[in-house]
């Protein structure tokens, strides 16, 4: 499947003629492997297309998911976005452009959220694997269990948590190996556009992962150059992830920050 972005052309070998994901091509209700702990998880059709094509399943219900999950391009390098509601389904994304070469071994995640999502996870992913393997697993993950898969697995070697206040910590568990540093944002906010500059990652070290409720409240001035430096490390990504969360922010307010995340460069 060819996806045109402004100029660019993206050939994508896992998506069929309609542009749609051949791994995550339907909508379904998946059982986690222990409903007491994990529940029931749900996930839509994950397709190729822009921004504008992005719509509310329920639009008369501000809390609702998406009715499609997208891939698009964003900036000067075209890099690959996804954008889905439940955060564990960025998981896919790192390991679909992991198996196309966008992404290397323990990459940096720049993890931008209230949350740190560091939770363990059933079973255990395998970069050997299959993609089709992959996205079953990954659609059975709760919202907060996505990264520490991706650590255990090598995809993830440096856990950044960009977080918006002063009394949210990550968990206390660490895996022996790895890097888990915190970079409070909104309380110093030209700190972190400091080291976003003196970094010098190449892209394919590099994954950007959002999601909306990292936004604390509707400040427009603060949002502004907020966007700007998150907007800074998008450019540098090798691949971007967004969640729009339902439930911790309503959607008009996800689309709008989406919007702007992703505007032209």
């Amino acid at each position: 499947m060819t996806l045109i972005v402004g100029k660019e052309v993206t050939v994508s070998p896992h998506y069929d003629q309609s542009g749609k994901s051949l791994y995550y091509s339907q909508q379904v209700v998946f059982q986690g492997e222990n409903q007491k702990l994990h529940g029931t998880n749900r996930s839509q059709i994950l397709r190729l297309g822009t921004v504008a094509d992005l719509e509310l399943e329920h639009p008369e219900n501000p809390d609702s998911g998406l009715r499609e999950y997208i891939r698009t391009a964003w900036g000067p390098n075209n890099t690959p976005v996804y954008i889905f509601d439940d955060h564990n389904h960025a998981l896919f994304g790192w390991f679909e452009t992991f198996k196309e070469g966008r992404i290397r071994f323990a990459a940096t995640l720049l993890h931008l959220d209230a949350h740190p999502d560091d939770k363990a996870g059933p079973g255990r992913l395998d970069l050997t694997g299959s993609l089709e393997q992959a996205a079953q697993h990954i659609k059975g993950l709760e919202v907060g269990e996505f990264i520490e898969p991706a650590e255990r697995c090598g995809l993830v070697g440096r856990y950044q948590w960009i977080f918006n206040s002063t009394n949210r910590f990550p968990s206390r568990q660490t895996i022996p190996g790895f890097t888990r540093e915190l970079l409070p944002f909104y309380h110093d906010i030209e700190q972190v556009s400091a080291h976003l500059k003196e970094k010098k990652y190449d892209p394919r070290d590099l994954i950007v992962n959002i999601d909306a409720d990292f936004f604390p409240s509707i400040d427009e001035g603060k949002d502004v150059r907020a966007l700007a430096v998150i907007r800074q490390a998008m450019s540098m990504a090798g691949v971007i992830t967004i969640a729009t969360s339902p439930g911790y922010i309503p959607a008009g307010r996800a689309f709008q920050l989406v919007c702007d995340l992703l505007a032209p460069y």
